[in-house]
């Protein structure tokens, strides 16, 4: 939880949308009251997190106790929760059923924000992607457009040392669909084998990856990761994004259930810091990307977004 905390302390925007305390909501005056609490304190000791959590665990009880908790399923309760509370679309009603096959992934955008999720934290955490379907017989492709809070990044196996970007690489790769998994071409209007590939049209100002570690019995899988401190994300046709890395989320250990997490933020652009639990200190001057090796979460900020093709979305 500790580690979580920190990262989500040292993301700007977030932080100054908690601490300025214009909303209500019992996780969001919580967390905003721990907030103000770190600010006021993070080179002078550490705070006592005890009311943050058991505001926390009376909406999630599954975090209650003592046992190990996975620091990617924390993040995921903690900001769907805090977006639960603040989610004000414009058009919520379920009187109309009527669904709409958008055409562009901006059509898609705009029904989802004005129908599902308009809070802040949309603003700051989400992005879209793009999934084209390609049927292998006809070519005939269909595409849909989702929003994103994270990207859950595939780890290569059998692989010592690996880049994020080819992390990246790995899940806009192009999927085989075949045998059962086939989908149904409206063009030959049976299931055929297709090509799934996924792509990001929409870049967040706050990307977090999930690095997908363990595998389905808990183990963690052994390769190391090469983090980059900027990755360039390329939206398809219209923009390309460049991202700094601000903060990570470390695991060390061998099981999901188990081990220890510990956290590098960056609170002010320029010095790193290290969290281990009540433990924070400056390691600017020791600080580099492969003391990262460990990473299980990564904190992007958004630098620019470059406009380098025509629109076609």
């Amino acid at each position: 939880m500790n580690s979580v905390l920190q990262a989500l302390f040292a993301t700007k925007p977030f932080r100054d949308y908690i601490m300025a305390h214009h909303e209500n909501g019992q996780l969001y005056s919580a967390l905003s009251r721990l907030f103000k609490e770190m600010s006021s304190s993070i080179r002078h000791g550490h705070v006592n997190p005890s009311q943050f959590r058991s505001t926390f665990i009376q909406l999630e009880s599954k975090f209650n106790g003592c046992e190990q908790q996975d620091a990617q399923e924390f993040l995921s309760y903690v900001i769907n929760d805090l977006h639960d509370e603040l989610n004000k679309p414009k058009s919520r009603s379920r009187s109309n059923n009527t669904m709409i096959e958008p055409k562009s992934a901006q059509e898609a955008w705009s029904i989802y924000r004005s129908r599902y999720d308009d809070s802040k934290l949309v603003d700051i955490f989400v992005g879209q992607y793009a999934s084209v379907i390609k049927c292998s017989y006809c070519g005939n492709e269909s595409t849909c457009w989702d929003p994103f809070w994270d990207l859950p990044l595939p780890v290569p196996r059998n692989r010592n040392r690996i880049d994020i970007d080819e992390c990246i690489a790995e899940f806009t790769a192009a999927e085989i669909l075949d045998g059962n998994e086939q989908p149904f071409c409206s063009r030959c209007k049976q299931h055929r084998r297709s090509t799934k590939r996924l792509s990001i049209v929409r870049s967040p100002k706050i990307l977090v990856i999930h690095l997908k570690k363990f595998s389905n019995n808990g183990y963690k899988l052994s390769s190391d990761i090469n983090v980059n401190q900027q990755i360039r994300i390329d939206n398809g046709s219209t923009t390309m994004a460049t991202y700094e890395l601000y903060g990570c989320v470390c695991h060390h250990g061998y099981l999901s259930r188990s081990g220890h997490y510990t956290a590098y933020c960056q609170y002010d652009q320029q010095r790193w810091y290290h969290c281990d639990d009540q433990k924070v200190r400056d390691c600017t001057n020791s600080f580099s990307m492969a003391t990262l090796k460990d990473s299980y979460v990564l904190f992007y900020r958004q630098q620019q977004l470059d406009h380098h093709y025509s629109s076609r979305l």
